[in-house]
């Protein structure tokens, strides 16, 4: 979490990275879409929409009741406030609208970083979260694998019910490749909690670090259970940046 990586001076922003079609699923109208930088201004609306909306989707948040606690919705604005000035996050909007259709928070991931230490009184659901998510990152070796000191991680992907079916969540997964490029990275790896996400990951080009059951994770090490998710896996994916 904790790095000293920066954008990049020399690189524009925000800059739109990628543009595409898409027939909407009930008017089978055209329209035409931008994925680009999250400006500075939206870093607000940013905070909301993942805080408002995501974790009350994510598999592993909402099975650990995430949303329900004061005090992990605060803890979780600080760090996303900090991902968001890292300057990567990306989000898709309709040309010639500003409406936000989705979004995919990025950070830079690098060997160096520094172990998050959540402060003392911290709910029990997010240590747990916390625990879990290091585990499976150490698992699935993404350092190793591409030999590469720092690669773009993510902390959530979301698409806004009104603009689902559109192929909106590939289009924004695959801009990574036209930013990685550009801001000099080879490969990009993120933590997928549910069958929907781990598909459209899949259909752009990401594959398997490392794959574990819901129900494992509670038996094995790190024994940490999820009740109630309605995904059965829980996958480490990544891709090469060439």
């Amino acid at each position: 979490m904790s790095n000293d990586w920066t954008r990049p001076s020399n690189v524009e922003f925000p800059k739109v990275w990628t543009t595409f079609q898409a027939k909407h699923p009930t008017t089978q109208e055209i329209w035409k879409f931008e994925v680009k930088d999250l400006p500075v201004e939206r870093f607000d609306e940013a905070e909301d929409i993942m805080i408002e909306h995501f974790l009350n989707e994510e598999q592993m948040c909402k099975s650990k009741g995430v949303s329900n606690d004061p005090v992990s919705l605060v803890l979780a604005r600080v760090y996303y406030r900090k991902m968001l000035e890292k300057k990567i996050t990306l989000i898709c909007t309709r040309e010639g609208s500003d409406e936000i259709a989705g979004i995919n928070v990025l950070e830079p991931a690098t060997k160096d970083d520094e172990k998050i230490v959540l402060p003392e009184g911290t709910d029990a659901s997010v240590l747990d979260l916390q625990v879990v998510t290091e585990f499976v990152t150490k698992q699935a070796a993404i350092y190793e694998k591409y030999s590469v000191d720092k690669y773009i991680s993510a902390w959530g992907l979301y698409v806004f019910p009104k603009f689902r079916g559109m192929g909106i969540g590939g289009e924004i997964l695959k801009a990574r490749i036209p930013l990685g490029k550009a801001l000099g990275f080879s490969a990009t790896g993120t933590l997928f909690t549910s069958s929907t996400s781990q598909a459209i990951a899949k259909k752009v080009g990401f594959v398997d670090d490392y794959v574990v059951t819901y129900e494992d994770l509670g038996k094995k090490e790190p024994y940490i259970e999820f009740p109630n998710v309605t995904s059965p896996l829980l996958k480490v994916m990544s891709l090469r940046i060439d």
